[in-house]
Formats: structure tokens, C-alpha cells, sequence
């Protein structure tokens, strides 16, 4: 009789074999169900993890991959990590004295307004299931408003980088609706098609390129921190259009999600296979639980 791998909790326990003339062994008793349900509950350790889980799962013990949700696993092989996953807290700036007035704010540079600067200040809260071991921030003064109490926070030194700007409105940067729609009909019409990622705004830039330079900015982070968390302050519409290529969805349904002002949202990064694209996840959007009461 041939021998039989018998699969264990650990893995495979050994080789059992009957050999003739040998004592044959009792069978194994059966379970009860009052015991199988026993075995099933959660102990304490369990229950812990839960509660992390559901707390944002963020202080597993780091690189190990059955607690850290940074880690990946090959199915082929369980329980080994083989892909490093950056995670990305992308931040929009607090409020600007642009969002009061309904002004576009593409690279006019306007400053943070009282509340906004009220609002940067709980910004690190939002942070604090997390551990960051970088800040890259937009070159606006905005964002860098915004970035400052996270830098004092955490230790951080910010690395301002200009492909983390708002999307550059051009000719219509600083007006209000009216005025676009005044001076600006064809552009807005088009604008209000589904197929506008290429569609640039006069004299600026389109959503898809802005989505290039900033996949840049994270790709290049990911390449120098590897499985980190990774703090980005930037503007509306840079963000969504990340976020729509994590969502892995059209540049349109930018307008089918918002993002509050001094919003948390979180993506995380994994690279290609064998040099391909990376590949993106969404785990979190518009966080604003740590702002303020109005």
C-alpha cells in the first residue's frame, strides 16, 4: 500500500503508511460539533487583530506577511512575500482664500485662510494609524501651509516638488464660473463631454497630463522607500486624476467622487510583473473624520 500525506495545521505531518503483520492504529476520534465550534472562535490575539482592522489595520508587526497588509503573497507559494507594496496618504490642501470666492485655482498661489490653517492643524490626526517616513508636497503655498504641521509632527522634511501642482488652468486660472462661461463657451461645452482626459485648458494643460507627472512623483517614491507609508500633499483635480487611474475607470468619473478640503484619502502600490505597469488599489477616500466641527 502506497504511503499518504496527511496535511496538518503546519503543513504535511509526515508519510502513514499500514504495513502487514503491524498493529493497526484506532481511528482518530471525530470531532463533536460543540468542540468544532470551539475550535472556530476567535482567541484573544484574533480578536485584537480584528479590532485593528477595523481601526485602519495599520500597526501589524512590519514585514511580516500575514500581518502586514503592505505585504503581498504568491499564491504559489503561502505564506512568502514576494511584492513590496508602497502605501501612498494622499492629502488635498486645507481651505484657500481661492475656495471662498469660487475661483479656479490651478497655479495661482493663494494662501491658506484662518480656518485653513485650523484645519492643517488637525491634519496630523488623520495620519496617526499610519507611520510615514516621507512628505512630498506641492510647490503652492497652499499645500505647503498644509504639509507644515505634518512635517513638525512626524520629524518629516518636506520634498516640494512641482509635478505635485494643480492641474494648470491656463487662461482661466482665478476666474469664477461666470466669467469662464463668458469668455470660455466652446472650451466649457467640451469640457462637459465624457472624453475630456486629453482636453487641455487654454494656454495650460489637460487632466491626463497631470496624471503622468504625478504617477512619476509616486513611482519614483515607491522606487526610494519601498514598503512605507508615504505622505502626498497636493490639489483637487492632480488627486482625482490619480485616483481615477487607481479606480482603474474613465478621467470622467472624477466628477462621480469629491474630495474635501484637508481630505485624507489612501492607495496603495504595488509594481508591475516582469516590468509591466504598477498596479494600483484604492483603500480609503475622503477621509475628513479629524477636521473640525463647523
Amino acid at each position: 500500500m502506497g504511503a499518504l500525506a496527511v496535511p496538518g495545521p503546519g503543513g504535511v505531518l509526515g508519510a502513514v503508511g499500514h504495513q502487514r503483520g503491524a498493529p493497526r492504529r484506532a481511528a482518530p476520534r471525530r470531532l463533536r460539533a460543540a468542540e468544532r465550534v470551539h475550535l472556530l472562535q476567535p482567541g484573544p490575539a484574533d480578536m485584537v487583530r480584528r479590532v485593528l482592522r477595523l481601526r485602519g489595520g495599520t500597526r501589524f508587526a512590519a514585514g511580516h506577511p500575514s500581518r502586514d497588509p503592505r505585504a503581498s503573497r504568491d499564491p504559489r507559494l503561502p505564506g512568502v512575500a514576494t511584492v513590496t507594496t508602497t502605501r501612498f496618504l494622499l492629502l488635498r490642501h486645507a481651505e484657500a482664500t481661492g475656495n471662498l470666492g469660487g475661483q479656479t485655482q490651478g497655479r495661482i498661489d493663494n494662501q491658506l485662510t484662518d480656518r485653513g490653517r485650523l484645519q492643517a492643524t488637525t491634519v496630523p490626526s488623520s495620519l496617526a494609524p499610519y507611520d510615514p517616513v516621507a512628505l512630498y508636497v506641492s510647490p503652492a503655498s497652499r499645500a505647503r501651509g498644509t504639509a507644515a504641521p505634518i512635517a513638525e509632527a512626524y520629524d518629516l522634511a518636506p520634498v516640494i516638488d512641482e509635478r505635485l501642482h494643480e492641474v494648470d488652468h491656463g487662461d482661466l486660472d482665478g476666474m469664477g464660473f461666470d466669467e469662464i462661461r463668458e469668455h470660455f463657451a466652446d472650451f466649457l461645452e467640451q469640457w462637459r463631454d465624457e472624453t475630456f482626459a486629453d482636453l487641455r485648458f487654454p494656454g495650460g494643460e489637460s487632466m491626463g497630463e497631470a496624471r503622468v507627472r504625478m504617477l512619476e512623483v509616486l513611482d519614483e517614491a515607491a522606487e526610494q522607500h519601498g514598503a512605507a507609508d508615504v505622505v502626498v500633499v497636493s490639489h483637487n483635480m492632480a488627486l482625482k486624476s490619480l485616483l481615477t487611474h487607481a479606480l482603474g475607470v474613465s478621467m470622467a468619473a472624477q466628477r462621480r467622487f469629491h474630495l474635501g478640503l484637508a481630505s485624507l484619502s489612501v492607495v496603495e502600490r504595488r509594481p508591475g510583473e516582469d516590468g509591466g505597469p504598477s498596479r494600483w488599489s484604492v483603500v480609503g477616500l475622503n477621509e475628513q473624520c479629524h477636521l473640525p466641527d463647523e
